[in-house]
């Protein structure tokens, strides 16, 4: 990979995390639709600055893969899982919240048209 403008392509990546990360999900419990959307932006970002890297490929391999392993581990956890307490908000910043939040994006991506999909996205932003 040439890191040649790296900057130029991570400061938007930086932003979305922390706009998304903080405007969409009031609650704990749906923490992987904070993480889980802006990790898979990440990869669209990416994609779409340099598509030679070929980041919606390497998605499978680097989080589908890798989460698939992790969840099916009996200390896996559900992707939504309420917060009963504060001492537990920490706990659920996981490959679980992340990587699998971004993977079911992924997949929603997928089976539904791109209008449906970027209508869905656009409400939840909006909402």
């Amino acid at each position: 990979m040439e890191y040649i403008g790296l900057d130029h392509v991570s400061n938007p990546i930086i932003f979305n995390k922390r706009w998304v990360g903080n405007l969409v999900t009031p609650w704990w419990a749906d923490l992987w639709l904070n993480e889980g959307f802006a990790s898979y932006m990440e990869y669209i970002c990416l994609d779409h600055a340099k598509p030679d890297w070929k980041m919606l490929d390497q998605f499978v391999t680097i989080d589908v893969h890798y989460v698939m392993a992790i969840d099916a581990l009996t200390s896996s956890h559900p992707i939504s899982i309420p917060v009963q307490h504060p001492d537990e908000i920490n706990e659920i910043f996981d490959a679980i919240s992340y990587s699998k939040g971004a993977s079911i994006i992924r997949m929603m991506s997928h089976f539904l048209t791109e209008a449906t999909f970027n209508k869905g996205i656009t409400n939840y932003l909006k909402d």
